[in-house]
Formats: C-alpha cells, sequence, structure tokens
C-alpha cells in the first residue's frame, strides 16, 4: 500500500518567490527541483503580472534552496503574465506558452528558455 501526504517544504530563510497565483512550474533539467516563474500578486489595483524566473533545488533531506535566475528585467523575456504554462522540450529546454495579463490580455505566444547547467 502506498501512503501519500502534504508536508510543509523546510526551504532555507533566504530570497524567494513573492506570494503569487497562476504561476508556472515545470522540472528543472537535472531533476532535483523546478523551475517556477510568472504568476500574479496581490496589488493595491487587483492582480499584478510577474515576469520572474526562480528556481527551487531539493535536498535529500526534504528541504530546498531557491534562486532567482532571473529577474524582472532580464533581457529578451517576455512580458509579466499569469496563468501560462511551462513544459520541458528539447535537452535542457522550457517552453513558456500563453497566459494572461490580468483583465488586460490574453497572449498566445511561445518563448524557450534555455537551462544550462
Amino acid at each position: 500500500t502506498r501512503s501519500w501526504e502534504w508536508r510543509p517544504l523546510a526551504a532555507g530563510a533566504g530570497e524567494r518567490p513573492s506570494p503569487r497565483a497562476g504561476a508556472c512550474a515545470a522540472p528543472l533539467p537535472c531533476g532535483r527541483g523546478i523551475v517556477v516563474c510568472c504568476g500574479a500578486e496581490a496589488g493595491g489595483e487587483g492582480l499584478v503580472p510577474r515576469a520572474d524566473v526562480w528556481a527551487l533545488t531539493l535536498d535529500d533531506s526534504g528541504g530546498g534552496e531557491w534562486s532567482l535566475l532571473l529577474g524582472e528585467d532580464a533581457p529578451n523575456a517576455p512580458g509579466p503574465r499569469n496563468a501560462a504554462t511551462l513544459s520541458p522540450v528539447g535537452s535542457g529546454g522550457l517552453l513558456l506558452h500563453g497566459g494572461w495579463r490580468p483583465f488586460v490580455s490574453t497572449y498566445g505566444d511561445s518563448h524557450v528558455l534555455k537551462v544550462e547547467a
């Protein structure tokens, strides 16, 4: 019999993504964590879309460490969005597709993020 149980992640005390909804995630090519990007956070006038890219690298003890891969102003980055998809493609790439800028526009574009060790 297999048992499933949610447990809180012990993710270091360092910098981490802001609280957000509608972020997208995909496994790191190394298989030891995930990449999380985009999403929207609550702002003074509603939902504020994000464009940052984070990695959560997991360790064998059930903990992990967040690191910022690309900030909001990264060159050639797609615009801020939430509710997009992020999928592994090729050897070490991640495909970001679609999403929307809350209550402004819906996107049908695609971008590939090349992840290198």
